[in-house]
């Protein structure tokens, strides 16, 4: 069975993104291993959140190019489960395009990143130029892609690379607390605003709003959004069951 808490009742996962202890590349059987760990928890009905560790290294190590056919990143981007990467240490290459790709990105403050791959004359393979540039803009990414310099993390939570910045003695406890929140959520609701976020953000702005009323009307007939309406009524919490 893969790493996880399935045994916690409130249905967290952790999966630590594991490589080398000198590179931050991944062999093509260590991102094998990874994308079938995450598969398995994806498909778990118990787990509604998935935190991914990034431990990186500190200092990160020399670069090595990522081989094109390890892709953890196109395995997180294909789970329905919400993920969250957990980033403490250097998270650089291709782990920084691991990250990316995951719904919530929280960042250790002692956290840097970087995209080393064009000044060593290699490009991303995994999502790096497109992910970096739709969370950063085409300016911050193209600066961190074409300079490869390291970006503290309070400097990649304003280009849009993190989503918060968390003192190294909280930051257990608020990712942790950032699983809680989604995982108390409505399970089909969280599915849905998943898709309707990552799906719209390839279509026109009247695409994705079809696309979302056309969620929100799926939604009406769950038992959930029926329990939902009940425990308001009631004035107690609701115990969503995704169904």
């Amino acid at each position: 069975m893969p790493p996880s808490a399935n045994d916690d009742p409130l249905g967290a996962a952790v999966l630590p993104l594991r490589g080398s202890r000198r590179s931050c590349a991944l062999t093509p059987d260590q991102a094998a291993a990874f994308a079938q760990e995450l598969q398995e928890l994806d498909a778990d009905p118990r787990v509604r959140a998935i935190i991914i560790e990034l431990t990186g290294m500190s200092p990160a190590g020399p670069f090595v190019p990522s081989d094109p056919r390890a892709a953890p990143a196109r395995a997180i981007a294909a789970t329905t489960t919400p993920t969250i990467a957990a980033i403490t240490r250097d998270c650089f290459d291709q782990r920084l395009e691991a990250a990316l790709a995951c719904d919530v990105r929280l960042a250790d403050s002692k956290a840097r990143f970087a995209m080393r791959y064009i000044p060593n004359g290699y490009l991303p393979s995994d999502g790096g130029t497109q992910r970096l540039a739709r969370l950063a803009g085409r300016g911050g990414a193209l600066y961190m892609l074409l300079t490869g310099r390291i970006v503290g993390a309070e400097n990649a939570r304003r280009l849009g690379v993190v989503d918060r910045v968390i003192d190294r003695a909280r930051f257990d406890a608020t990712v942790q607390s950032a699983a809680r929140d989604i995982i108390e959520n409505a399970p089909i609701a969280t599915l849905y605003v998943k898709e309707a976020v990552h799906a719209g953000a390839d279509l026109t702005l009247a695409q994705g709003l079809a696309l979302e009323h056309d969620l929100s009307v799926m939604l009406q007939s769950t038992r959930d959004r029926a329990e939902g309406l009940r425990a308001f009524a009631e004035g107690r919490a609701p115990e969503f069951e995704g169904e």
